[in-house]
């Protein structure tokens, strides 16, 4: 966490999207080197044009644009946790419940759900069945593999009680009470070492104090660009969530991993520009990706010039899509 008192680090604006672009700049040149992190939120003052409070690309967890701008906008806490829930939801690839069919959740009429595009009279504290589907989605096509593996520090430093093992600690099962909760046998509450006949105390590959045995998978792949990962039977911990390498052929040769998930080019187009769009012909792929301008080519160079795609790479450049919508979602 930072808390910028001196100066803004990130151009303010009061365009949501301009202040958002500006986030994702600065998360990519500075914040990740200094802080590696899933996701960047900034709770600003700024008052936000047109009643927007927030704003964040949908699906783009662990990706370089997972980010948010959130308005602090009210003096009760609540409706300012309400929208920057909201804005998690999107990296998470959850829509607004106006835009899907029967979404629903089990909060009264005048909360509504997290992901309504309009906040109601109270703060919603529940996100619809069409939004755990989202999220469901998102994970299945492995684009959350990020938030699978340990942090390396925590913001704070370690804390014995605090409920995750850091530096010096062998084990933390939280509070007294939520080690008894738990009926924790494995940890030591007060000093977060392991009991005398204890392996480990937590983790997919530990059971009842003991390591699981050498082999065992502790999670299961998820797409085909994914792989299990199984324990080493000398930690309880199923180690970092892996995948296979960027540029395997997959969906039967017509597209290729990359960061664990299947890009293929109409889901791309659909993650952009909703759920009836569709990749545009080969011929605009063939025509725009081979002239090596801004509007179509395969890659960039340092010194901002862009480079064409030769013909049969031409689906690896610019993504080119056919919606009905004006703008993205």
């Amino acid at each position: 966490m930072e808390t910028w008192d001196v100066a803004d680090k990130v151009k303010a604006d009061d365009d949501a999207e301009t202040y958002l672009s500006n986030l994702i700049k600065y998360r990519k040149r500075n914040l990740l080197r200094r802080h590696p992190n899933d996701a960047t939120k900034l709770l600003t003052g700024v008052s936000l044009k047109d009643s927007v409070r927030g704003k964040a690309q949908i699906m783009t967890i662990c990706t370089r644009q997972s980010a948010g701008v959130i308005q602090d906008y009210s003096r009760n806490a609540a409706f300012t946790a309400n929208t920057f829930a909201h804005e998690l939801g999107h990296l998470f690839g959850m829509y607004h419940d106006e835009d899907l069919p029967r979404c629903v959740c089990n909060t009264r009429n005048s909360r509504g759900c997290v992901m309504s595009e309009h906040v109601g009279r109270e703060p919603a504290t529940e996100f619809s069945n069409c939004s755990l589907k989202g999220l469901e989605e998102t994970l299945s096509r492995g684009l959350g593999s990020c938030l699978f593996n340990v942090p390396r520090t925590l913001f704070g430093g370690p804390v014995c009680g605090d409920g995750f093992v850091g530096s010096g600690e062998e084990c933390d099962c939280g509070t007294a009470q939520e080690c008894a909760d738990k009926a924790d046998t494995c940890c030591d509450h007060v000093t977060c070492k392991l009991r005398a006949h204890a392996q480990c105390g937590d983790g997919a590959c530990c059971e009842k104090c003991r390591f699981k045995k050498s082999g065992t998978i502790c999670r299961e792949k998820v797409n085909e660009c994914d792989i299990p990962e199984s324990c080493t039977g000398s930690s309880g911990i199923c180690f970092e969530d892996v995948y296979i390498h960027n540029g395997y052929p997959c969906a039967n040769n017509t597209a290729y991993c990359y960061v664990g998930e299947c890009l293929t080019h109409q889901e791309q187009c659909q993650d952009l520009w909703g759920r009836n769009a569709v990749s545009g012909p080969d011929m605009c792929y063939n025509y725009h990706n081979t002239r090596g301008d801004k509007f179509g080519h395969c890659r960039k160079t340092r010194k901002g010039r862009y480079r064409a795609c030769q013909l049969k790479n031409a689906k690896c450049g610019k993504l080119w899509c056919l919606a009905s919508n004006l703008r993205p979602v």
